[in-house]
């Protein structure tokens, strides 16, 4: 294989085929490896290969990405975020859901409680989603929610043609004239 080919023949300190091996464990799906190669004291590098694979939407090495950086901080609250998008992107709603659940376990956090409801609504669990926007903006307020792209991920989702009925009014609900 590719990868270890490389990483049995490169120079042990060239970040260039570092990180490059680290890509392509991590497009593999091997966190592990990438986190071998790339080492535990990364955990931004993670999180930006991630944040820089979800732009360009591969999202599977997107995730794995995330992944990693939860490999060495479970605790890392923007890569289990992230990774609930990236999970949510490429439909695994129920994957999405765990992540955005367990972000919240911790404690208030605004993307997430935001993304799980957009998630709900998506799934069709309208009233769940509804709670999840009335205890965001109870929260944080609907301006502040506006910020983040509550709003942009509802219309989204509408633009798709997705619960249309149940975004409008949530919108109506939380955003006058939107």
């Amino acid at each position: 294989e590719l990868a270890n080919q490389i990483a049995a023949t490169a120079p042990a300190d060239d970040e260039a085929i570092r990180r490059f091996l680290g890509l392509l464990y991590l497009s593999a799906g091997r966190e592990g490896e990438a986190v071998a190669v790339l080492g535990r004291d990364r955990v931004g590098l993670y999180l930006q290969m991630g944040l820089d694979l979800l732009a360009e939407g591969r999202l599977e090495p997107a995730a794995n990405a995330f992944r990693a950086a939860l490999v060495v901080d479970a605790n890392n609250l923007a890569a289990r975020v992230n990774l609930g998008w990236a999970l949510f992107t490429r439909g695994d709603l129920e994957g999405a859901i765990a992540e955005y659940r367990q972000v919240l376990e911790s404690g208030p956090e605004i993307n997430a409680i935001f993304n799980l409801g957009l998630v709900l609504l998506a799934r069709g669990d309208i009233e769940a989603a509804k709670g999840e926007y009335a205890q965001g903006i109870e929260r944080y307020g609907s301006e502040q929610a506006r910020e983040v792209g509550a709003v942009d991920d509802l219309l989204d989702l509408a633009r798709r043609g997705v619960q249309v009925g149940a975004v409008q009014e949530i919108l109506r609900a939380h955003w006058q004239g939107v």
